[in-house]
């Protein structure tokens, strides 16, 4: 949460958002903003582990699916508003570009970021090793744009290609209904 904090108050120092036009929203987006997904998402499907906290979650009356669930809402709800509060800024300051394709197109990178981690982190039982995978994805996708996942390319804002962005929605949704059956058979 920190890490996402100083993200979010490095990128207007580093960029200024004054009228941005959609090539610079698109390159603040897809490869600064993205990443909060990694930082806000990947941890979630492993919480208790992490602290030790299984006997206390797991003998709830409450399933932990549904606190897995709430977690994940909030989680998303956070990504989306911290996204909104860049790409809203840079709207209001003169920016001349489509305010929800880079919102929510940075939205669905942000999310298919931080479920693949999510997944990782659940299976492996490991914070680590969900960052690190994610983070990887993450690069190579920035270094070999898009040459081998085609039309799953991550980051389509850089090549004006919204449309792209929806193909990410049936991995994104494959892998949140993974990570609550995941959480499902934990209890």
């Amino acid at each position: 949460m920190i890490a996402a904090a100083a993200l979010l108050a490095v990128i207007p120092v580093i960029f200024s958002l004054k009228l941005v036009d959609f090539e610079t929203a698109a390159v603040i987006g897809e490869r600064f903003l993205a990443v909060l997904g990694i930082l806000l998402i990947s941890h979630i499907g492993n919480i208790e582990e992490n602290f030790d906290a299984c006997d206390i979650v797991y003998s709830r009356t409450a399933p932990h699916v549904y606190t897995f669930v709430l977690r994940l809402m909030l989680a998303i709800s956070v990504t989306f508003l911290s996204i909104g509060l860049i790409v809203l800024t840079a709207k209001a300051s003169g920016g001349t570009f489509p305010l929800w394709e880079i919102w929510t197109g940075t939205f669905i990178s942000a999310l298919l970021l931080g479920f693949f981690g999510m997944t990782v982190t659940s299976i492996s039982k490991s914070h680590v090793s969900g960052y690190l995978l994610s983070f990887a994805y993450f690069m190579f996708e920035w270094f070999t744009a898009g040459r081998y996942t085609g039309r799953f390319y991550l980051m389509s804002l850089l090549e004006n290609n919204f449309p792209g962005k929806l193909n990410l929605l049936l991995p994104v949704l494959f892998l949140a209904l993974l990570n609550i059956w995941i959480a499902a058979k934990k209890d």
